[in-house]
């Protein structure tokens, strides 16, 4: 039953794949392809290109790439090769799931995805990419939302995303390029310089900017390429370009931190505009539109405080898109998560949400926090961890032991306000001392005893405490 829905699910995907789909905003037409492709294919093939108010088709080929500092540059950079007519030097992408046709939601009308896998030599990256471009009539603008997905046995550190497009603005007219940087807005862009198209081309990273450059260089043959194109998407370059040529462009986001089986998000926006200014008014407006309709949920404060041996979670959104709810984790090595608790989220809004969670009788030490927001869908994303210290409480308590009845371990919590001796002590039910289990000076804070009963026969016992005034006493049982 299982493998027969399943193939009926692959069947679908399948039947329902394309091999090439056309973003039309009305103003701007952008082609999307198997593979991470955008624009049109690897060298220059298939797809619709990039075209805006009606000029000529201002690309060659654009597509993704990533990787870490460890495995370079891996994805679909269609532009390169050694040899005229020979293989390309960065293809490394095979789609699991293919290209289908458009989806809309509540804020665009095309929406296409795509899973693709690195797996080729060498030093492959074995993540999942799911590639979601979006696009609304009216907008100059176009969303490439790429969730990366870290499906392997250990955490991905120090990794970039990528957008790499070979524009030919003017078409014919592409040795008549020229570029430039707006880094305060995270932008690139190409623009022609004849009449055969003058309008402004940009890319922008929606999310945390690492590095780009517009350059006529070529990055190397095989052996230098993913060194040069990860030292470009990187590191920033900010020099006027004076001079025509055939210029690339290339932006990164990063770095980010995978933890086995988490996702990350990195985002981009290609822009188009008449002119500088108009480019730079719709680069403006992508990023709020990112802000606002893309990101699932978009946490702006998440904090930890500890009261009389309790931690209160207190987080803030100001969006949420599809969101299920946050998965409450607690670790003592800021390593190993589990969870101890759920918050439903409150689906799609764009009004500011508050929410807590209590984490309640919290044993004195260090602990780290984390998020994991779950969308209905399934996807999921991790948020950052924060510290808390869970400090003195300030009173004296002795709380049931747990479990209870026990065989033959129990723990017994107790707390105490001020340093000074403690005695911890377990009688039998005519008054008879069995064992003394502390005895001695300790500071105060809040403390876990681990009560092994192996060697005494079952019924019931008090054990009590005495500290600086304080005596309570409680009742336990022993079942063998």
């Amino acid at each position: 039953m299982k493998k027969s829905f399943l193939l009926m699910i692959l069947i679908f995907l399948y039947t329902n794949s394309f091999s090439q789909l056309t973003h039309n905003t009305g103003t701007l037409q952008v082609g999307v392809l198997p593979k991470a492709y955008i624009g049109h294919g690897e060298n220059g093939v298939g797809g619709a290109g990039v075209i805006f108010g009606g000029s000529v088709d201002a690309m060659y080929t654009a597509g993704i790439m990533y990787g870490t500092t460890v495995s370079k540059v891996r994805g679909s950079v269609g532009s390169f090769t050694e040899t005229t007519g020979g293989p390309l030097l960065v293809d490394d992408l095979r789609n699991t799931i293919p290209l289908t046709g458009f989806t809309t939601n509540a804020f665009f009308n095309q929406i296409s995805t795509q899973t693709v896998r690195d797996s080729a030599a060498p030093s492959p990256l074995y993540l999942n990419a799911q590639l979601q471009t979006l696009s609304n009539t009216g907008d100059n603008f176009v969303f490439f939302v790429i969730n990366f997905t870290n499906n392997t046995a250990a955490a991905v550190n120090n990794f970039y995303a990528a957008i790499f497009s070979d524009f030919d603005v003017g078409a014919a007219a592409y040795l008549s390029n020229r570029g430039g940087y707006d880094i305060s807005r995270k932008m690139i862009y190409q623009y022609g310089t004849t009449a055969a198209d003058m309008k402004y081309y940009g890319l922008v990273a929606l999310t945390q900017y690492s590095g780009s450059r517009v350059t006529t260089a070529f990055p190397g043959a095989n052996l230098t390429i993913r060194d040069t194109l990860f030292k470009w998407i990187t590191t920033s370059e900010v020099t006027t370009i004076t001079t025509n040529g055939d210029y690339r462009s290339y932006i990164g986001s990063g770095p980010f931190n995978i933890p086995v089986a988490g996702t990350v998000s990195a985002a981009f926006a290609m822009v188009v505009g008449a002119d500088l200014a108009t480019l730079q008014a719709n680069a403006d407006l992508a990023q709020a539109k990112y802000n606002t309709q893309i990101i699932p949920v978009e946490l702006t404060s998440f904090t930890a405080a500890s009261v009389n041996g309790d931690v209160t979670l207190n987080w803030i959104t100001a969006t949420e898109i599809n969101n299920r709810g946050f998965e409450v984790e607690r670790s003592q090595n800021n390593s190993d998560f589990r969870v101890i608790g759920f918050v439903n989220g409150y689906g799609t809004t764009t009004e500011e949400q508050h929410y807590t969670y209590l984490d309640k009788n919290v044993v004195q030490g260090k602990y780290y926090y984390r998020l994991k927001q779950l969308d209905f869908d399934g996807e999921f994303e991790y948020s950052n961890t924060v510290e808390v210290d869970v400090s003195t409480p300030l009173t004296y308590s002795l709380d049931q032991n747990y479990p209870n009845p026990f065989n033959p371990s129990t723990k017994i919590v107790y707390s105490i306000a001020e340093a000074g001796n403690v005695k911890l002590t377990v009688f039998n039910l005519l008054g008879q001392e069995i064992t003394t289990l502390v005895n001695g000076f300790m500071e105060a804070g809040q403390y876990e005893y681990d009560f092994n009963a192996a060697d005494l026969p079952s019924g019931s016992y008090i054990y009590k405490i005495e500290a600086a005034g304080f005596i309570q006493a409680r009742k336990m049982l022993l079942t063998k």
